[in-house]
């Protein structure tokens, strides 16, 4: 091989299928993650680089979700654009699992949805569009409520364009016993 980009010379694309990482607590004998890579494939053209990963993912049988991640990288524009397509996450079980902060295990709701980054060769953020689909589930919120707020659904689309200074919040909303509350902003 000859070095080109990363040392793939003239090698124009690499795929690894059935990849699975198991982190271990020995001392409890429990596995403590497990992440499986049905594919990882790394695709070299002339003026681009493309990454696509599935990944599904397990921490302490408490959280799991599958996602799948995408990568291109344009020589051209030198931007890179990130996309992540995931089911079945849920914020609560993940907050608990990683032990985050309060404020990550505010929605206990499974989610589906998309999320797109793009940034340019700097590694500043020129755009970010999310599409969020939820189901049955609370928001956990004392600050402004007692208990949870049980959750019927809930959805979101946005987008931020920061070159050409837009927002747009095509629709966010939720329900709750059987009432609808709902937003949008251009």
């Amino acid at each position: 091989l000859d070095s080109g980009w990363f040392g793939l010379g003239r090698v124009g694309a690499v795929r690894l299928t059935n990849v699975q990482l198991i982190i271990a607590d020995q001392a409890r004998k429990v596995d403590w993650a497990s992440f499986q890579l049905p594919s990882l494939t790394v695709i070299r053209r002339h003026a681009a680089l493309q990454l696509r990963a599935e990944l599904r993912a397990q921490i302490h049988a408490l959280a799991a979700g599958d996602i799948v991640l995408e990568g291109d990288y344009d020589r051209h524009d030198r931007a890179v654009t990130l996309q992540t397509h995931f089911s079945a996450l849920n914020p609560a079980a993940w907050a608990a699992a990683l032990a985050l902060s309060p404020l990550y295990s505010a929605l206990d709701s499974t989610l589906n949805g998309s999320a797109t980054l793009r940034l340019d060769e700097n590694a500043v953020l020129q755009a970010v569009s999310v599409k969020l689909q939820g189901g049955k589930g609370a928001l956990n919120w004392p600050a402004l409520w007692e208990k949870p707020l049980p959750l019927d659904a809930l959805g979101l689309e946005a987008a931020l364009d920061w070159q050409s200074h837009t927002a747009n919040l095509s629709e966010a909303w939720f329900t709750t016993n059987g009432v609808k509350i709902a937003a949008s902003l251009e």
